[in-house]
């Protein structure tokens, strides 16, 4: 009969148990490499990295090819220049808006020219915020303790912080072009009488068109929990396109459902008794809290069932109208 492994023979194995415990009940000593102490491993991450993920959903690149960042950037581009390629999303959108603008009240060159130029400023201003903040993390790294696994109070407070830092940049993304913008600044001086007319108008009716639409992409993601009846869908729907609320920010990234949540909870209990059940308007509380809940992105955990997925600042859901 052929010898088994040893590392397999169960009768060694057994005879190596039995000796521990042979020696555990007589009180000996056991030296001390017979019984192996598992350490756990250590765990290092990289400030600049982890700052990177919670603003732009991942690490920055050189070639922009999805390929990890490294610290050492080629000479040929700079990190304002790598940032800015992230922010791109943005800088096209405000293009778009412009290019919007101009088919509605045809702009001169002059004016279509001071709109770029207020764009181009107010993505300057961006970069440099999000590159100052990012300069407080690169080249820092934390290490857990290998005896927890977890990291110190010191390394705690550093992750909070970064934390805290990007969902503020995360905020300077969604208002860069926002209303306190130059280019909503400029857009609304550098218009003649006559154009700001046409423009108000344009913007008035596209702002209900818009929320036509925020409404029924909130209702939709609600239909399977909520359990509207066509009677309390037609209802709730007349009751919020009546009273459309000001959708100033263009690039809101707040989802549909909460948009509608947040809406349907400013009508007041006494309102909502008329138009859902008890378990309805629960349900739609917990929804309108969830994006504080969520701030920084991810999954809201809401009471209940309900649960927002939350979407990336730079690739937000949004709801166009054009």
């Amino acid at each position: 009969m052929m010898d088994m492994p040893r590392s397999n023979n169960p009768l060694r194995n057994l005879g190596v148990v039995a000796a521990l415990f042979s020696s555990a009940v007589r009180g000996d000593d056991i030296v001390a490499d017979q019984v192996p102490v598992h350490r756990r491993g250590t765990h290092t991450r990289e400030l600049g990295t982890l700052f990177d993920t919670q603003v732009f959903g991942g690490p920055l690149d050189a070639d922009a090819k999805g390929s990890p960042r490294s610290d050492t950037l080629p000479d040929a581009i700079t990190l304002p220049d790598l940032i800015a390629q992230r922010l791109a999303p943005l800088r096209q959108r405000a293009v778009t808006r412009i290019a919007a603008v101009d088919r509605i009240v045809r702009l001169s060159d002059a004016q279509r020219k001071k709109l770029e130029i207020a764009v181009r400023s107010d993505m300057q201003r961006l970069v440099d915020a999000v590159v100052e903040a990012r300069a407080t993390f690169a080249n820092r790294t934390i290490t857990t303790d290998p005896s927890t696994g977890q990291f110190d109070e010191a390394g705690m407070k550093l992750m909070q912080a970064v934390s805290q830092e990007s969902n503020r940049c995360r905020q300077l993304m969604q208002q860069a072009f926002g209303p306190q913008s130059l280019l909503a600044k400029v857009l609304v001086g550098g218009l003649d009488e006559k154009q700001a007319e046409i423009h108000a108008a344009a913007m008035r009716e596209r702002a209900i068109c818009r929320w036509k639409a925020v409404v029924a992409a909130g209702l939709t993601a609600f239909d399977d929990r909520m359990g509207l009846t066509q009677k309390q869908y037609d209802a709730v729907t007349a009751k919020l396109v009546a009273d459309p609320p000001p959708l100033d920010d263009e690039f809101s990234p707040i989802p549909a459902a909460v948009i509608v949540a947040k809406r349907l909870t400013s009508l007041g209990d006494e309102k909502l008794v008329t138009l859902l059940d008890p378990r309805q308007r629960q349900l739609v509380a917990a929804v309108a809290q969830s994006w504080q809940a969520a701030a920084g992105g991810g999954v809201a955990e809401a009471e209940g069932d309900a649960a927002v997925e939350l979407a990336p600042a730079v690739d937000e859901f949004r709801v166009e109208v054009r």
